[in-house]
């Protein structure tokens, strides 16, 4: 049986990526701060949940911990993202900078050095990043930013692994219904899209479903020639 790793699995992309990948014959491991499931979300047997903070280096040894006997991993992502900060770059602290780079890039990174090596010969890494990395909007630095390095980071280490066989690749999907989408850091407070507005948009914009990034995934893991590139998801993509 094959194994999938999923940071954020209780999140709707996560869950999305995660059923998915049960129906291709994979079994999940998936990493939740909340450390539960919505009830009947999955079969028992095929995902096992740990808890996972990744704000925090001592918990994402645990959790490596909690994993440490399974001996090979054939897909990896992570879908675990910071809110999302709207400010003026003028007005942003050097802390929110940090914080931002701590969780998208850098102790992404070191989940990376711990997960590479259990990795096979075709096995899959897929970066979650943002179609505001190809078309960035004012007053969202520090998240842009992050994600553009984490870009780097995976053109890296296509180049790095590329003799072992593992790909890596990233894909960047427009705006979502999901909590990152209505929830917002604003000058340091946390305010949720009131529920009027939220509804207003959701029936006229086009929202990406969850569903369209799972498929595109499964299309990347399928390509076997597909290797370091970045893939824009729209609502309106089909394949």
């Amino acid at each position: 049986m094959k194994i999938a790793l999923i940071l954020g699995v209780t999140g709707k992309i996560g869950m999305a990526i995660a059923r998915r990948l049960i129906k291709e014959g994979y079994n999940v491991i998936g990493s939740s701060h909340r450390n539960e499931l919505p009830a009947g979300s999955f079969p028992e047997d095929r995902l096992t949940l740990h808890h996972l903070d990744m704000e925090k280096i001592e918990s994402i040894d645990s959790f490596l911990d909690e994993i440490k006997d399974i001996e090979e991993i054939e897909f990896f992502t992570n879908t675990v993202s910071n809110t999302l900060i709207l400010e003026k770059f003028e007005k942003i602290e050097r802390s929110v900078f940090e914080n931002e780079f701590r969780i998208n890039l850098f102790n992404y990174a070191y989940f990376l050095q711990k997960i590479i090596p259990k990795m096979k010969s075709d096995s899959n890494v897929i970066f979650i990043l943002s179609e505001m990395v190809i078309n960035p909007q004012k007053n969202f630095s520090p998240y842009i930013s992050s994600k553009y390095a984490l870009l780097g980071l995976m053109k890296c280490l296509t180049e790095e692994f590329a003799p072992e066989k593992i790909r890596f690749n990233a894909i960047s999907p427009s705006k979502m219904d999901t909590n990152f989408q209505w929830k917002i850091n604003l000058n340091g407070k946390m305010v949720y899209v009131p529920n009027a507005i939220k509804e207003k948009q959701l029936k006229t914009q086009k929202f990406l479903s969850p569903d369209k990034v799972a498929e595109k995934i499964i299309s990347i893991i399928k390509n076997k020639s597909i290797n370091g590139q970045n893939f824009i998801i729209k609502d309106e993509d089909r394949n």
